[in-house]
């Protein structure tokens, strides 16, 4: 193999000589794009012989077409001519068939595209070496361009790992992919609840009498039905597990209505997730599989196949410089839109892997959740795609709410639906996230924080909640930080509730924390968590250590330092009760002190509060008990948490639906449901509404009410979350910040003219501040 960084002096003015490992999609595609231009010869490297090929249809969105259309109009029209179309899509749920229209997908016969693929680079002078294994770049040598695109399994991108920096992750769940030739006339997803538990199958028609029948379950419902003493483990390669056939084809016999499910290779997988910190290494570069996967709930691999091997041709043909350099300027190209769709394939993967938590909702509720689970499509994309079918979800939702609380107007969107808690009447579902300001002086609120949360009120956020109050000047995260442990702060604290009781329609919630180990920083402005330069206090920890490496190192507290903690939290909450806050949080996330006690990555006691998952809840539980029993019986208490570290070993989403249970049982009303930044070593999963299926999961399995935060910015987003049913309430902090009236802009936005608006705001209630589609 050879280093390229311009095209051999013999050749620079002649054919750029293309090597492609693999003949799927991307591979023959490429060949036809390079080759219909005159910009390269290519020649093709494929293990397999013409007619062979694995699964069974392939399908494409609207999108995907447009491109093909565009880059090759021929090829288009070839496998245009095969395509199956459709615009629907089924939910059968507990016998109930659900359907919505307005999806647009065609799909055709994997074999039958390759076929054609095939045809097309041939005519155009693609050489294809059929039956070729290649296991080294040595008859590649004196090639311009090498193209990986040998699927998942690529064993060139594994030779070549300490350049590409793989990453496979497995889903946990179990699928198996066969065909039938029962009639499916658009994308159909099934779910049997069976004695074993849950199963559900993924159909979609790539003829018009043959349709891809994927099975899919947890590992544990299929351990329990017998399905890992399958012949699977023995079987030879290309064959099919007959066992798991029989018994999918048993499963789902209603659907099949006595057709049959058929083979191709089929066995029991997990899906890998393919991932690279780099696609291209001199004049090598990864494509299709070989480069990501993108789960198959969402459709999208050969779409991703495609796209790459269009934007690949592009950048070569179109280059400016060296090889190299096109291949920067592809992979700058395709990383956003590929990581956009592994986004939202994982939210999706999660969703049907654990879709036996939402077996229990309504059926039009179920179906919404299905048909949002990827982000894809969203409350206002419904209504886009299907205006009928969106008015049926909106009209069930407004049918099942309680008649106190159910607006007159069938069509009200459901961020504007009033929710009880308590004796607390919330007029609708945006809240105003704590937002820290590092203003106070000793702990004390000041004119800025009345008009900081006081503008919020008046812009129609149905609850605001201030930043995390400290409950000791060593609880502090800065000196800038507010507090509330003596009567000074108190009396500012009660300027602030009584204008937002007297001036507006919103509620005022404290919430209350102690910093731990991440107090005594620099304010947010000159550098957030640096400690500061003098004048240092001392911190409590569980363990001692440090949250940065030059950050003061807390105390391990001692069973005296933590009766004096909880009683501070006590004082702290009768002082909010004083001041007449309508509803208290605790903050047990974000690495502070509570926090820190649940995360096994910063609690390494040896005592009965380390360790277990029960040890390190034990003293969280205990200040929160205490707490909840100071607080007035009629108002709510709410529970901010890290849902997961991102960290592995850490604190993560199976024992946060633990605690979540252990503080419902203790009399809280919420959860507010964070993540994260409890330390340094976390690797979040960014992204929109990254938060929120951790709130969803919370308030699927425990049954109690939860809010969701970060990442939620537009009206669209609340809509959707409260329809389906992911959350109760959604906080808002950024968009509150350069907005303070959001929650009556979305009223004008939606053109909801049912919103109370403040007197004195009146005339600006007609006011169209922004074009719809901004939103």
């Amino acid at each position: 193999m050879k280093s390229v960084e311009s095209p051999p002096a013999s050749r620079e003015n002649s054919l750029l000589k293309v090597s492609v490992v693999g003949g799927g999609p991307s591979g023959l595609l490429l060949g036809i794009l390079l080759h219909r231009v005159g910009a390269a010869h290519v020649t093709i490297y494929e293990r397999n012989a013409p007619q062979d090929t694995f699964g069974f249809g392939v399908v494409f969105s609207d999108e995907t077409l447009t491109n093909l259309r565009v880059a090759d109009p021929k090829v288009f029209e070839q496998i245009e001519n095969e395509f199956v179309y459709w615009s629907t899509m089924d939910v059968v749920h507990r016998d109930r068939l659900l359907r919505s229209g307005g999806h647009g997908f065609a799909a055709l016969s994997r074999k039958r595209l390759l076929n054609l693929l095939a045809q097309r680079a041939i005519e155009l002078g693609v050489k294809i070496n059929y039956q070729t294994e290649v296991t080294s770049f040595e008859n590649m040598h004196d090639s311009d361009l090498i193209v990986i695109g040998d699927g998942i399994n690529s064993s060139f991108r594994n030779q070549m790992a300490d350049k590409f920096s793989p990453s496979i992750r497995r889903g946990d769940a179990k699928y198996i992919w066969f065909g039938t030739a029962k009639r499916f006339d658009q994308f159909t997803f099934l779910f049997a609840e069976t004695q074993w538990g849950l199963f559900q199958a993924h159909v979609y028609p790539f003829s018009d009498a043959q349709a891809t029948f994927i099975v899919e379950t947890s590992p544990e419902v299929w351990r329990s039905a017998g399905l890992d003493k399958s012949a699977s483990t023995n079987m030879k390669p290309g064959e099919t597990d007959q066992n798991a056939l029989q018994f999918c084809q048993e499963i789902f016999a209603d659907s099949l209505a006595g057709h049959e499910l058929i083979g191709n290779n089929s066995r029991w997988l997990e899906f890998p997730t393919v991932t690279n910190k780099h696609w291209h290494t001199e004049n090598i570069v990864l494509v299709g599989d070989a480069a990501h996967t993108a789960h198959f709930s969402v459709g999208s691999g050969t779409k991703l196949a495609f796209e790459d091997s269009i934007a690949l041709a592009q950048s070569i043909i179109e280059r400016k410089g060296t090889i190299p350099e096109a291949l920067a300027q592809y992979e700058q190209a395709r990383r956003p839109a590929v990581a956009s769709i592994q986004r939202s394939a994982a939210t999706s993967q999660d969703w049907f892997e654990n879709a036996g938590r939402y077996m229990n909702l309504p059926s039009e509720q179920f179906t919404f959740q299905v048909l949002t689970r990827s982000q894809r499509i969203t409350y206002d994309n419904l209504f886009l795609r299907d205006a009928k079918f969106a008015e049926e979800i909106l009209g069930w939702f407004h049918r099942s709410r309680p008649a106190e609380i159910t607006p007159d107007n069938p069509t009200t969107p459901p961020m504007f639906y009033p929710f009880n808690l308590r004796s607390l009447r919330l007029n609708n579902r945006v809240v105003v996230s704590p937002m820290a300001q590092y203003c106070s002086v000793d702990g004390v609120p000041n004119d800025w924080h009345l008009v900081h949360l006081g503008s919020r009120a008046v812009g129609g956020a149905a609850l605001v909640m201030t930043e995390m109050t400290c409950v000791s000047p060593e609880g502090r995260i800065t000196p800038g930080c507010t507090g509330i442990w003596n009567s000074q702060q108190t009396d500012e604290w009660c300027r602030t509730v009584e204008f937002v009781h007297t001036q507006t329609r919103s509620l005022i919630g404290m919430q209350l924390g102690h910093a731990g180990r991440k107090g005594s920083t620099r304010v947010a402005w000159e550098g957030m968590d640096l400690p500061l330069e003098t004048n240092n206090w001392s911190l409590l920890a569980p363990s001692s250590l440090p949250y940065l490496s030059d950050s003061v190192v807390p105390k391990e507290m001692t069973r005296k330092d933590m009766d004096l903690v909880r009683d501070q939290f006590v004082n702290s909450t009768n002082l909010a009760k004083q001041a007449k806050f309508d509803m208290l949080e605790v903050h047990a996330a974000h690495g502070y002190l509570l926090s820190s006690f649940l995360s096994p990555v910063t609690n390494k006691r040896q005592d009965e509060f380390g360790g277990s998952l029960e040890n390190r809840m034990r003293y969280p539980l205990e200040v929160i008990s205490h707490v909840r029993a100071a607080w007035p019986d009629h108002l709510p208490l709410s529970v901010r948490i890290s849902a997961t570290d991102w960290i592995d070993g850490g604190f993560d989403g199976d024992q946060a639906t633990q605690f979540a249970q252990e503080l419902k049982l203790i009399g809280v009303d919420i959860i507010d449901v964070s993540t994260g930044e409890v330390d340094r070593m976390q690797q979040p999963a960014y992204g929109r509404l990254y938060q929120t299926p951790f709130a969803d999961r919370i308030r699927q399995e425990v049954a109690i009410p939860t809010m969701t935060v970060g990442g939620v910015s537009s009206v669209d987003d609340v809509n959707t979350i409260i329809l389906a049913g992911r959350a109760d309430l959604c906080l808002l902090a950024r968009p509150h910040l350069v907005d303070p009236y959001w929650t009556l802009n979305a009223a004008i936005d939606q053109e909801y003219s049912e919103f109370e608006w403040p007197r004195q705001y009146l005339s600006g209630k007609t006011a169209r501040r922004r074009d719809q589609s901004a939103i």
